[in-house]
């Protein structure tokens, strides 16, 4: 969409109202800046836009906990101040995942206890967005305290998917996905710690970016593991990604992705690893992309992940046990209004499966030992690095792919699920692919490859890279995705005249 503003106002003289509105939702983030920079379209009406959409949508979908539009409208400046205070960004809105502190409004982790807890400051990444011209248009619904990977909350209610309102978007980040599925806005922050922004982005069709630990400042955020924990990105391009990736690491809008031959890059993929017991139909997207890539003359490499992959699930559960209480009650007692005992926070949980794990870790069954965690942290995982790093060294790699996730979307409220015709928990069969390079502390992105031939649900692959190797990630991201054609709209958001 190149020439955005010229084409909404053609729409505006000879179609519809709606087309028109419905132009403005379908824009990127890059595809709307420069017009907002023009002032083409001016940042409150676009953002008026927004307002009207979520309303229209958001009691079907739940993505958002905290959404105060008329707050939102009152913090949008003009174009010629954003200029003038040199604010790239331009009134660009943006949601944010309610684990992260946002001045304001409450950072509740979508959990009952903190439902009051506004913090005394912003995140600094939160900081960065706004000193960049950047508006929060929203807080994002999440598993409850970024426990699991289904966005089924208790508290505030399940996130649904707006591609089908049965089914679950993923998580934890379910609300930062399917807000950006659904056009509630072109960008949202997300967190990772095992998954949870890519698992989201690949069930609602969206990107879904995890930097490499540490690439992002992680103060300001309700912890859950925080070796592994980082904020991350969802967006509708890899364009998007960069262009937050570079505020979030250089306060720069002028980041794009490096345009570079199909020919020159070298994926790896583990097929008998990755591809034995996953979805029927996820499996044939995922070959047919694969041999897209293949004709579009990038080059498929055959590699063995099976030792590395389970080495991890051996033990990354393991950290989840031993971090959890401990990182989250350095936040509580930081926080300004307390602190809040981290006992009241675990018996006031809401939702049963994360009752059940606190249960698990209080009575011992899922306790971890100082020595167990020490050996994990200085042995372990150290040769998880080791392991992945020589693979990427031996067959000069730019990335390794596999499918996101081995099962589409499940109904919401279903666990244990089918897969193949064998049952397994859910977080287990969700989480299996893409928690090794959480814990190897790699970036990884979610890229949506098409949907499912008989349930027309998206499909996700995952590209891994090299540890502080973001930019050439995104740049391969970048290209690779230039093979696959742009999802339809979700089937379950209503596109309506405002």
């Amino acid at each position: 969409m190149f020439y955005l503003a010229f084409t909404i106002i053609l729409l505006g003289q000879f179609l519809p109202e709606v087309v028109v509105a419905n132009s403005l939702l379908e824009a990127t983030a890059s595809e709307i800046l420069p017009q907002l920079k023009s002032n083409d379209i001016r940042p409150r009406e676009y953002v008026q836009h927004l307002i009207h959409h979520i309303k229209a949508n958001e009691k079907r979908i739940n993505a958002l906990i905290s959404f105060y539009p008329g707050r939102v409208l009152s913090s949008i400046k003009t174009t010629t101040e954003y200029q003038k205070e040199r604010q790239c960004l331009n009134g660009l809105p943006i949601i944010v995942k309610d684990n992260i502190d946002v001045l304001g409004y409450p950072t509740t982790g979508g959990t009952p206890s903190l439902r009051n807890s506004y913090p005394k400051r912003n995140a600094p990444v939160i900081s960065r967005l706004l000193s960049a011209g950047g508006v929060i248009l929203g807080k994002a619904n999440m598993h409850e305290l970024a426990w699991s990977i289904t966005s089924n909350n208790a508290y505030f209610g399940p996130v649904h998917n707006p591609w089908n309102l049965n089914l679950i978007p993923g998580g934890s980040s379910g609300g930062s996905a399917a807000s950006v599925a659904a056009r509630f806005a072109p960008i949202a922050l997300c967190t990772d710690t095992g998954g949870s922004c890519r698992i989201p982005a690949a069930l609602t069709g969206v990107v879904g970016f995890r930097p490499s630990i540490g690439r992002y400042s992680q103060e300001g955020v309700i912890p859950l593991a925080s070796s592994k924990d980082t904020i991350g990105i969802n967006a509708r391009s890899i364009e998007d990604v960069v262009l937050i990736d570079g505020v979030l690491t250089q306060n720069s809008c002028e980041r794009k992705p490096r345009r570079i031959s199909l020919r020159e890059i070298r994926l790896g993929l583990d097929r008998s690893t990755f591809l034995n017991d996953v979805d029927g139909d996820l499996y044939d997207v995922f070959i047919k992309s694969v041999q897209a890539l293949t004709n579009a003359g990038v080059q498929i490499i055959n590699i063995d992940l099976s030792e590395l992959l389970a080495l991890d699930l051996a033990n990354s559960y393991l950290i989840y046990y031993y971090e959890w209480f401990r990182d989250l009650d350095r936040y509580l007692q930081a926080s300004p209004k307390y602190p809040i005992p981290l006992s009241r926070v675990l018996s006031n949980v809401a939702s049963p499966d994360v009752k059940d794990a606190i249960n698990g870790i209080q009575n011992g069954t899922l306790r971890v030992t100082d020595e167990k965690y020490n050996s994990i942290m200085n042995i372990v995982r150290p040769e998880l690095q080791r392991q992945l790093r020589a693979v990427f060294q031996q067959f000069a790699l730019d990335g390794i792919i596999f499918p996101t996730t081995r099962l589409t979307a499940r109904l919401i409220g279903q666990d244990p699920v089918t897969l193949n015709n064998h049952t397994l928990p859910t977080l287990d069969a969700y989480v299996t692919f893409e928690d090794f390079g959480s814990t190897a502390g790699v970036p990884g992105i979610s890229i949506p490859i098409g949907l499912t031939k008989d349930s027309k649900l998206p499909v996700g692959m995952e590209i891994e890279g090299e540890y502080g190797k973001d930019e050439k990630l995104l740049n391969v991201a970048a290209a690779v995705k230039r093979v696959f054609d742009p999802l339809p709209q979700p089937t379950d958001v209503v596109f309506k005249k405002h």
